[in-house]
């Protein structure tokens, strides 16, 4: 099971795919506090799901409507 915060589509903003539209899967509980973090409202919460969840998930927003 994967503690997961959020599935959503965005604009790759970073690395070679910059510009690309990607599905993102936030994990959720990381205990490693890096300084350069972006993510800090993600230490806590999420939801459990499994690996066979978190894929239809990925695949039902990869077919469902724009990516803006």
């Amino acid at each position: 099971m994967l503690t997961v915060f959020e599935i959503y589509k965005s604009i790759q903003g970073q690395s070679t795919c910059a510009g690309c539209p990607c599905i993102f899967v936030r994990l959720a509980a990381c205990d490693l506090r890096c300084r350069w973090c972006d993510t800090p409202h993600a230490f806590t919460g999420g939801r459990k799901m499994s690996v066979d969840e978190v894929v239809a998930e990925v695949e039902r927003l990869t077919w469902s409507g724009s990516w803006t």
